[in-house]
């Protein structure tokens, strides 16, 4: 089997693969906070922008160093859980009724709408789980 343009231990390997969960991780609260406090458009708008800009730029990083590309993948791992959390803020003010939320929500995973259903408040509408 030939080697590919980047020679790199299996360790070093992993926490490039790790690198987007660690930004991932760091971000929960915080990117939910910055929705609520500066809307969550203008919020979901710069984080798609930063980590847009952030993935052009692995193939340069990992280029240079494999360290840079381990800062990019964390950028992006920062955005891109800021991005649901903003979309989350949006779609949940767009929808009128739980099944408007649920079609916002069609492209997000199966446990991510059953976690915004425990955090809706209870209506009396029967139609709701």
């Amino acid at each position: 089997m030939q080697d590919g343009e980047f020679i790199w231990d299996k360790e070093t390997q992993g926490i490039i693969l790790g690198a987007f969960f660690y930004g991932y991780l760091v971000t929960q609260l915080p990117g939910g906070i910055l929705a609520q406090k500066f809307g969550g458009k203008r919020v979901l708008g710069y984080f798609l922008l930063v980590a847009s800009a952030a993935t052009l730029l692995c193939g340069v990083g990992a280029r240079f160093s494999p360290y840079m590309l381990i800062f990019l993948r964390v950028v992006i791992g920062m955005a891109s859980v800021s991005i649901f959390n903003e979309l989350e803020v949006v779609c949940h003010l767009k929808a009128q009724n739980f099944d408007d939320f649920c079609q916002n929500f069609i492209f997000m995973s199966k446990g991510k709408i059953i976690q915004n259903n425990f955090d809706k408040p209870k209506s009396n509408n029967s139609e709701l789980p």
